[in-house]
Order: C-alpha cells, then sequence, then structure tokens
C-alpha cells in the first residue's frame, strides 16, 4: 500500500468498534492490492463547524466527530484519483465496506459523498470511548520534545518550494497551494494566508501529533495531500 502509513495512522484515531472493522476492511485491501489513501478519520468540533461554514460539510452530527467515518480517495500511479470510484477493484474494495457494516456516502441521494464511509454501528456515538466529547483535548506537554512524524515520502501533490505560513513573503508562496491548504483544513478559500488559516493549520497539526506551529511545511503538507 503506497500511502500504508498515512492509512494506519488515520484508522488509529477511530472509535474501537469502528476502527475494528475498518482494520478487517483494510487487510482485505492490502490482500487485493486495492491502492487508496484515508485522508480523513475523527475531526474535531472546531474543524467540523469550519467545514459546515465553508459548505465542505452540511451537519453538526458528523460521524466524523464521534470517530465513526473515514474519507478515502482511490489511488493510481501513486497520485490521487478523484475519478476512480467507479473503477472494478475501488466497486470491489466498497462492496467489503458495506458487508462489514459501512455505509457508503456515494449511496445518498442528496449530498453524495463518494469519498466518505461511515460506521453506524448503534447509532450515532454509539462507539462510546470516543463519543464522550465532541472536542478532543490536548495531551499534556511531554517534558522533552518528541520528533515529528514523518509522512511515507511523497504527498500526492508536490510539496511547495518554500513553507507556508502567515508571515511568509507573498512571493515565496504559491495561491493555489494556500487555497489546497484552506480547503484542507476547513477554513474560507481566501487565497491568503491569514490567522483563521494559521489557527486551523495548528488545530491539525496537534490532531495529527506534528509540531503546531501553523508552518505548513513538508510533514505537514505530506500529511494534509
Amino acid at each position: 500500500m503506497h500511502y500504508d502509513k498515512r492509512n494506519r495512522a488515520a484508522l488509529a484515531e477511530l472509535a474501537p468498534n469502528t476502527k475494528k472493522a475498518a482494520l478487517k476492511w483494510y487487510d482485505f485491501l492490502i490482500k487485493n492490492d486495492i491502492e487508496l489513501l484515508i485522508y480523513d478519520a475523527r475531526r474535531t468540533y472546531a474543524e467540523q463547524l469550519a467545514n459546515v461554514r465553508s459548505g465542505a460539510s452540511q451537519t453538526m452530527t458528523s460521524y466524523h466527530l464521534v470517530g465513526q467515518a473515514l474519507d478515502f480517495v482511490p489511488i493510481k500511479d501513486g497520485k490521487a484519483d478523484w475519478a476512480g470510484y467507479g473503477r472494478a477493484d475501488i466497486k470491489k474494495a466498497l462492496a467489503e465496506a458495506k458487508r462489514l457494516g459501512f455505509e457508503w456516502g456515494g449511496d445518498w441521494a442528496s449530498f453524495v459523498d463518494k469519498p466518505h464511509l461511515q460506521y453506524n454501528y448503534k447509532g450515532y456515538g454509539s462507539d462510546k470511548v470516543l463519543a464522550a466529547s465532541p472536542v478532543v483535548k490536548p495531551a499534556p506537554k511531554p517534558a522533552s520534545k518528541p520528533a515529528a512524524p514523518k509522512g511515507d515520502g511523497k504527498a500526492i501533490v508536490p510539496v511547495p518550494k518554500y513553507p507556508l505560513y502567515r508571515t511568509q513573503e507573498a512571493k515565496k508562496m504559491v495561491q493555489k497551494d494556500i487555497e489546497r491548504v484552506q480547503r484542507a483544513v476547513g477554513v474560507p478559500v481566501t487565497s491568503k494566508f491569514d490567522a483563521a488559516t494559521e489557527k486551523a493549520v495548528k488545530a491539525y497539526q496537534k490532531r495529527k501529533k506534528l509540531v503546531a506551529d501553523g508552518v505548513v511545511g513538508k510533514d505537514t503538507w505530506n500529511m494534509l495531500f
């Protein structure tokens, strides 16, 4: 699996029963050589609120909030294949996910969401270990700062030449890169690396156990994309 490290990190965020089913599905993908990237799993309340405000989501009762959902994109030649949900191998993967009890957003009539899989289990918030609070509390600070985890080496979208951050020179940042980051962290697309973007990037970095400095460098970019 090309993005195995990132996929397993996302699956680790899920609530226990959802994670158990998702890992069975992931084993099926590996055995059948089905390549995909699981790019989102559990979200904080603030992240979901930002998604609703930007139009990326329509509900504040998202199964992502309680660790019972994941989002994925098919991979082809190491790159995202957003048009690939109709591929034969992805149809096979979806059939297995449904067999294991997942609901696919691509089957929805009103708000079609092809990247989305959710595990209803016994209902919304029924996977109780993570459902107790919609907001993830920050972990206590360790005595020494741990090394930031690395991505799988290559992002789907090439890493920008210069890191992106709020006080970076405008000429060193490509507008499309800023817009990609804003969509990924769920803030309004302004094409400028503003304070809201910095705050959302820090929240994302904390959730992914990266150095939460608000700077989109290689490690953060590889996690996002």
